[in-house]
């Protein structure tokens, strides 16, 4: 057997060692882009909150007013 196929069967445990390392891996890149996407979704928000209040000071304020 060869040394490098050895290590990656870690003494018969290597399929539960490396499922262990890949959902491992998984969880990590999901904990670093999460903020990333909600950071992206925030901005999104703070735009569309920023133009209805540029279009909501933008109406004269009669048109606001109902009688």
């Amino acid at each position: 057997m060869s040394t490098l196929q050895t290590f990656f069967e870690m003494g018969g445990h290597g399929l539960y060692i490396w499922l262990c390392y890949g959902v491992g891996g998984i969880i990590f890149l999901l904990l670093g882009v999460s903020p990333m996407l909600a950071r992206r979704r925030v901005i999104k928000q703070v735009k569309q909150l920023h133009r209805r209040l540029a279009l909501a000071s933008a109406i004269p304020s009669d048109v606001n007013e109902k009688e």
